[in-house]
């Protein structure tokens, strides 16, 4: 049996890990990350700059919308849960009315790029305050962790000193 040990765990090690490397692999755009989130609005909103300067005003004032729309808003409840209220407010402001106002109103480029920066810089330090990880899947992997130990400390007879 001893030298059935290393078999069985390994298999036990698959069956707990291999469900997490499935779902990171194939699941990656269904949960993004608070700080994806994030990075993709600030890519986004170099765009806006970039199409600002072409004479795109519709496609820059689309662009900045599709940088709250579709991702800083994704980021309001974890700064909200972490105390970051302000910076929301701050953050929908300054993309919402601020940059797409200017925009319509045709301002300078270097007016829009500063607002641009102003955001990013907000942007920037919204990143060290959300999770890295979605909650669930932190869950997820440390629930898995467990399972894995208990399951390999009983095939394999280990026992917590003291116990």
């Amino acid at each position: 049996m001893m030298q059935k040990k290393p078999i069985i765990v390994l298999t036990i090690a698959v069956l707990c890990l291999g469900p997490l490397t499935f779902h990171s692999i194939y699941a990656q755009d269904s949960q993004k990350t608070s700080v994806e989130y994030i990075e993709n609005a600030r890519v986004i909103l170099k765009q806006v700059s970039v199409e600002y300067k072409n004479g795109n005003y519709a496609k820059a004032e689309e662009l900045a919308s599709t940088a709250y729309l579709e991702n800083i808003e994704y980021v309001e409840a974890d700064l909200n849960k972490n105390g970051h209220s302000e910076m929301v407010t701050d953050l929908e402001k300054l993309v919402v009315t601020d940059l797409r106002g200017m925009i319509r109103d045709r301002v300078p480029q270097a007016q829009v790029d500063s607002e641009i920066s102003l955001i990013d810089s907000k942007l920037s330090r919204a990143i060290a305050v959300v999770p890295e990880f979605p909650l669930a899947a932190s869950f997820a992997v440390v629930g898995s962790m467990i399972a894995g130990i208990v399951a390999i400390s009983r095939i394999t007879g280990l026992r917590i000193p003291g116990k």
